[in-house]
């Protein structure tokens, strides 16, 4: 929210922010393994403006078709270390969807897939991305050079 005084979506959360004066905030979904949001980290500014390249950031790490959208050098140690952190996260995430999606093969929903993922990573005593990385290594079509 680049700007919360000009938010009219949340009309208490507007005024309780205006009281502490914030003026800006951000906030990131935070997901379980399963894609589910579980969470929110929320970041919150006095200064208007001082968290636009951190969200272009994390907007950037969400995004399928990623292009250098936002200036990294402008970004703080903990900035740098908070998107390269989420951009990981996204990335496995979606590789973990891909193993669920693979396991449900058509004939069961997703969420199906994913707990026959958890099983296997469970039985195998290895970790749920080994175990993602592993079906869909399986799983790819292999090419004759």
């Amino acid at each position: 929210m680049p700007d919360i005084a000009a938010t009219v979506t949340w009309p208490r959360f507007r005024d309780t922010a205006a009281s502490l004066g914030l003026k800006t905030s951000l906030s990131v979904p935070l997901f379980a393994g399963s894609g589910v949001t579980f969470a929110s980290l929320n970041l919150y500014s006095r200064r208007a403006g001082t968290l636009s390249t951190l969200t272009n950031a994390v907007w950037a790490a969400y995004d399928p078709d990623p292009f250098d959208c936002w200036n990294h050098d402008a970004l703080d140690p903990g900035g740098r270390e908070l998107t390269a952190g989420l951009i990981s996260a996204v990335a496995l995430r979606a590789m973990i969807r891909r193993a669920a999606a693979i396991l449900s093969a058509g004939r069961m929903d997703t969420h199906r897939g994913y707990l026959i993922l958890c099983e296997q990573a469970a039985a195998a005593g290895t970790s749920l991305t080994d175990t993602a990385a592993l079906v869909i290594e399986q799983n790819q079509p292999h090419l004759d050079a």
